[in-house]
């Protein structure tokens, strides 16, 4: 992919950081490991506020032309790093004379070497980026979406957990508790969009309550790694969204949630968001939800609702599987079976993290109780083993 379209998105970003979260603690790459870093210090630089939260995306152009402000020229390549070290960086990089963009620029491009050889250059790096950020930047788009910053709540919490990285995760609480406040009413009821002049506003649509109810069990499922206790605040915030869906989104007649609530304004149809796109099927995102809560509290409804919503997605998996991949994962997940490990105070949090990095694909929960055996391993509804041995208690995940 060497010329992008230029315009950033807070949700490509976000996908991007699950995947190759997923994707190193798989195959232990270290290119995956430094694509997530990297990518969590620009959104951190570039598009989040104090109050916690992230802008939607940048702009493509500055100056009245697309790309302009990533893309680099030979000469000014030297210009900041010095013939020698400039001249390395441009053929590590592929900028030209000719260029491989417009007016004979180059977009940069690593294509030559492994990691070791990408990493010597990461001195060069910083300096182009210091010298890039006196260029005009493109525009940024100042407005918070929720369903957006939920990608990202999960997104992160996965990576803090998975390469230890524990203000990721504060960061993602952060993040989290700010929505919470933010776009949830005292009816309730979700917004959809907040503005720096205005607030949060808009009718939410299921896309912001299903990201949302994902991004919250996503961060009760790792959150006491850091904080022990706390993810019983985040499971209940789940349950009570999770109670609107089925009252406002739910369909009498057919399997599947409605993409707009009872009391929206009034539209020509009520459509249902089945396929993938640029972002998750928010009733895929809705079946990762389901069968999670079933699994932590054993009611009956989210086991009805999951067998439901799983079976409308049947054919559909058959004619087009690439197009409900979201929703296969969450049967896949629940066909596995989701995990809740418990850990008493005489447990090792440290360890177990540790022992769980090396299993991504499965869904695990880790809570903290105060009495108890060190572990107990529970599948679904039914628990399994307790144990006092961390060694033990991995060899029957």
């Amino acid at each position: 992919w060497m010329i992008p379209h230029f315009e950033k998105m807070l949700y490509d970003n976000a996908l991007l950081i699950d995947i190759y979260t997923k994707a190193y603690a798989r195959y232990r790459n270290p290119l995956y490991k430094a694509i997530v870093e990297e990518t969590i210090a620009w959104l951190s630089r570039d598009m989040r506020v104090d109050a916690g939260f992230y802008y939607a995306a940048m702009d493509a152009d500055s100056e009245g032309e697309e790309g302009r402000y990533y893309v680099w020229t030979p000469e000014a390549v030297k210009a900041v790093l010095g013939e020698g070290r400039g001249a390395a960086w441009c053929e590590a990089y592929g900028i030209s004379e000719e260029g491989n963009f417009e007016a004979s620029t180059s977009n940069p491009t690593f294509y030559q070497g492994g990691f070791e050889f990408r990493q010597s250059f990461a001195e060069a790096r910083s300096q182009l980026l210091q010298a890039r950020s006196k260029r005009v930047a493109p525009a940024r788009d100042n407005k918070c979406l929720l369903a957006w910053n939920a990608l990202l709540v999960r997104a992160q919490s996965e990576a803090g957990f998975y390469l230890e990285q524990a203000a990721w995760l504060e960061q993602a609480q952060q993040l989290t508790d700010w929505l919470w406040e933010t776009f949830h009413s005292k009816e309730g009821r979700l917004a959809h969009v907040y503005y720096d002049e205005g607030g949060a506003q808009g009718q939410s649509t299921l896309a912001d309550y299903a990201y949302f109810i994902e991004a919250l069990l996503a961060l009760a499922s790792k959150i006491d790694w850091v904080q022990p206790g706390t993810s019983s605040l985040y499971i209940e915030r789940a349950r009570k969204l999770m109670d609107a869906v089925f009252e406002h989104f739910s369909d009498a007649t057919f399997a599947g949630y409605f993409f707009t609530s009872d009391d929206h304004e009034v539209l020509a149809a009520r459509k249902k968001e089945w396929f993938d796109n640029a972002i998750p099927s928010s009733n895929g995102s809705l079946l990762h939800s389901l069968s999670a809560l079933y699994a932590l509290t054993g009611e009956a409804s989210y086991l009805g609702a999951f067998n439901a919503l799983s079976a409308a997605h049947a054919n559909l998996s058959k004619r087009m599987p690439s197009g409900v991949a979201h929703a296969l994962s969450a049967a896949t997940q629940a066909a596995s079976g989701v995990l809740l490990i418990k850990v008493s105070s005489s447990g090792d949090f440290s360890a177990l993290r540790s022992a769980l990095a090396a299993v991504p694909w499965r869904k695990i929960f880790i809570q903290s109780i105060d009495d108890g055996p060190a572990y107990q391993l529970c599948l679904s509804t039914e628990c399994l083993l307790q144990t006092e041995s961390l060694d033990e208690l991995v060899s029957k995940i």
